[in-house]
C-alpha cells in the first residue's frame, strides 16, 4: 500500500519523480489488487480480445461514495477506510499541497498524471518544494480507489467553490448521472461494451465513470484544461480502456463490429437501385470510423 512509502526528503522525492510513469506500476497493482479493472483490460490487451461470457463482463463499480456502499477488498479494508475519511484525507493533502498558492491545483492533478504515465504531460510539472514532499509522503491513493467516485468533483467543488469561474462547470450529482446513464443503456440483457459513448463537455468525468459499468469504447472532450485533466485522473484511477493502449485496440475490436453491422445491413436492404446503396454504405461507414 502507499503507506508503506517512507517519509523522504526534497530532494529524494525529485530524483524518484523525475521520470514520467514512476508511479504506474503501483498503480496497475493497487487498483488490481483493490477492484480488478487494470488486472482486466491488461488481460484484454495480452490477449487481443475482449472475450465472451459473465468471466468477460467488466467489473462493475459503484460510484455513489455513499458510507457503506463501497464493497472493500478483505485485508485492504482498513487500509481504504469509508467515504467520508477518503474525502477528508484527500482534501487536506491537496489543500496544503498549494503549498499557499504556490501551486494551482491544475498542477497538482497534473504532477500525479506524470506519474501514471500520462502521454499529454510532456514534462513533469513545476512544484515547490513542499507540495511535492506531501504528495509523495502522505497521499494514499488506494483511499481514492477503494472508494470510487467522481473525485474531481469532490476536490475542484470543495477547493474552487461549486461553480468554477470562466467555464460554467457544477458537478452533476452521480445519482442523476447514474439515472441518464441507466435510460442511455436500457436494462436489455445484451453485451454493451463496444457501444460508442462521447461526453462533448466531460468535466470531471462524472458521466463517463458510470458509462464504464457498460462501454470499453469511450471517448470525451472539453473546453477546461483542468476538467480534461480531472477525467484522465478518473481514467488512471478506474477506466483503464479511456487511458492506456486504447487507440489501436478498440480500433480493431470495432472495425469486427462494424464488418458484421454492414454484413447485417447488406441482408436487409435490396439490391436495387444500386447507386442509393452504395450511398447509403458509403454514410453509414463514415459514421462508424474510429475517432483519433
Amino acid at each position: 500500500m502507499t503507506t508503506a512509502r517512507p517519509t523522504c526528503t526534497y530532494e529524494h522525492v525529485d530524483a524518484m519523480t523525475a521520470n514520467k510513469g514512476w508511479f504506474q506500476n503501483q498503480l496497475w497493482t493497487l487498483e488490481s489488487a483493490i477492484n480488478g479493472r487494470w488486472s482486466y483490460w491488461l488481460a484484454i490487451c495480452m490477449n487481443n480480445s475482449i472475450g465472451s461470457g459473465p468471466e468477460w463482463a467488466i467489473p462493475q463499480l459503484d460510484f455513489s461514495s455513499d458510507e457503506g456502499s463501497q464493497p472493500k477488498c478483505g485485508k485492504f479494508a482498513e487500509h481504504i477506510g469509508s467515504p467520508s475519511s477518503a474525502k477528508s484525507h484527500a482534501l487536506d493533502i491537496f489543500r496544503r499541497a498549494q503549498d499557499f498558492g504556490s501551486n494551482h491545483l491544475q498542477q497538482l492533478v497534473d504532477w500525479w498524471l506524470w506519474g501514471f504515465g500520462s502521454p499529454r504531460i510532456e514534462q513533469r510539472p513545476r512544484m515547490s518544494p513542499r507540495g511535492a514532499v506531501i504528495l509523495y509522503n502522505e497521499f494514499e491513493l488506494h483511499r481514492m480507489i477503494g472508494n470510487p467516485a467522481d473525485w474531481g468533483a469532490t476536490i475542484t467543488a470543495d477547493i474552487l467553490g461549486g461553480a468554477k469561474s470562466g467555464t460554467a462547470w457544477f458537478p452533476t450529482p452521480m445519482c442523476m448521472v447514474r439515472m441518464m446513464t441507466e435510460l442511455m443503456f436500457g436494462s436489455e440483457d445484451r453485451d454493451t461494451r463496444l457501444l460508442s459513448v462521447n461526453e462533448p463537455c466531460v468535466g470531471t468525468g462524472g458521466f463517463l465513470l458510470e458509462a464504464s459499468n457498460y462501454s470499453l469504447d469511450l471517448s470525451c472532450q472539453d473546453i477546461d484544461p483542468l476538467m480534461v485533466s480531472w477525467t484522465e485522473f478518473a481514467g488512471w484511477l478506474f477506466i483503464p480502456w479511456l487511458v492506456w493502449g486504447r487507440k489501436s485496440l478498440i480500433r480493431e475490436f470495432r472495425e469486427a463490429r462494424d464488418q458484421d453491422m454492414i454484413h447485417r445491413l447488406d441482408a436487409m436492404t435490396t439490391p436495387e437501385p444500386a447507386a442509393a446503396t452504395t450511398c447509403a454504405k458509403q454514410g453509414f461507414l463514415f459514421d462508424l470510423q474510429p475517432v483519433e
